[in-house]
């Protein structure tokens, strides 16, 4: 597979070098690469297979293309403090199928009233 919108974003401070690589198109990270200063000197002074750490995750998703929209739901009249956990609750049983919930309820414009309702909003999305 060759992705042609690939990101790479190369991080350097005390504990090393971190590499962490993209797909924009599915709006990704699917790769992190740790090095420690004695593996990055040994990488940049041209030194074959040094020992690194990798972490892959999200691979399922690369090349795909990433899609989101706002998604927004009735509350039941439940008290203030506990809004957000059946907020969580709720948009998990009615996302639509194929869709993943973000669980985070913590924006401005996570809750709101209209026609006298109370109502939750959050992004879903899907890679396809």
């Amino acid at each position: 597979m060759k992705l042609e919108d690939g990101r790479i974003t190369t991080l350097f401070n005390d504990d090393g070098l971190t590499i962490e690589l993209h797909d924009s198109k599915a709006n990704t990270q699917f790769a992190k690469i740790k090095l420690t200063p004695t593996q990055v000197t040994k990488a940049f002074s041209r030194l074959g297979y040094v020992e690194c750490s990798i972490e892959l995750f999200g691979l399922e998703r690369v090349g795909l293309k990433h899609e989101n929209k706002k998604f927004e739901f009735i509350l039941p009249v439940i008290s203030y403090t506990e809004e957000k956990k059946i907020a969580k609750e709720l948009v998990i049983k009615r996302c639509p199928k194929g869709w993943v919930p973000d669980l985070f309820f913590n924006s401005q414009d996570s809750f709101f009233d209209k026609d006298g309702k109370r109502w939750a909003r959050t992004t879903i999305r899907r890679w396809r």
